[in-house]
């Protein structure tokens, strides 16, 4: 296969994911174009472990700022009772009212700091509101897809399909463009030949064969555009 790097940084990591199970350990081969020095390669099962413990940070991080949701709520809703009570008290008739309300020039200035300490409150508190409910609806979509990642990695390697990824570290002074060509050998592959053979009677007689490969393979990769090599060449005897 073919990995092309643009603008690559002064270091970097390539990695290729849903590499067969059928891969054979230490048969991964890079070559590099470009300038860049490749310096490790390695074979890496996926980390199901790892993938736990990211759900697991993940489900506190949507449990407070749930938890931070509730109380925002709760500010918002005291806040409102507050002002509605102390509005209720100014219009409400003398006889109605536990004590008089006389609307001096103090109570008046009390009541312009009060309404001006709500708005200012308020307006802090619903902003907040909105920020938590995005960081919530953001961490529960990275909850739900680290569960699907999670629930495939384990099918992966339960039906031993797909669970490895092959992982390049490079690094390169300049950056700019690398082609890297990464090949590996597999198990799960064979092939057998045929042939076709045809006699030229008329003039010059002659007979020319054509050989096949045929070439089969349970590693369930699409092989239709890969360059393979066989190591294990039978000919016609």
């Amino acid at each position: 296969m073919i990995v092309v790097l643009q603008s690559l940084r002064k270091s970097e990591q390539s990695q290729t994911n849903n590499v067969t199970h059928n891969i054979i350990y230490d048969s991964v081969r890079v070559d590099g174009r470009g300038d860049g020095v490749i310096h490790d390669v390695q074979l890496r099962d996926k980390a199901v472990a790892e993938l736990r413990a990211k759900i697991g940070e993940k489900k506190q991080e949507v449990d407070s700022l749930k938890d931070r949701e509730t109380v925002l709520q709760k500010r918002v809703e005291v806040l409102d009772k507050v002002v509605g009570e102390v509005g209720g008290n100014v219009v409400a008739h003398p006889r109605e009212a536990r004590e008089p309300f006389a609307l001096d020039d103090q109570t008046l200035g009390n009541l312009t700091k009060f309404f001006s300490f709500y708005d200012e409150s308020s307006m802090a508190v619903r902003t907040e509101q909105r920020k938590v409910k995005k960081d919530l609806e953001k961490a529960e979509r990275e909850l739900s897809a680290l569960m699907v990642e999670l629930s495939r990695a384990e099918s992966d390697n339960h039906t031993d399909n797909f669970s490895k990824s092959i992982v390049i570290a490079i690094e390169s002074e300049k950056g700019g463009s690398v082609e890297l060509e990464v090949s590996y050998q597999v198990y799960g592959a064979s092939w057998h030949p045929s042939y076709d053979m045809r006699v030229e009677t008329s003039g010059k007689q002659s007979l020319k064969i054509t050989y096949f490969g045929n070439i089969s393979q349970t590693t369930l990769e699409d092989w239709s555009n890969a360059a393979l090599v066989s190591f294990s060449p039978h000919f016609l005897s």
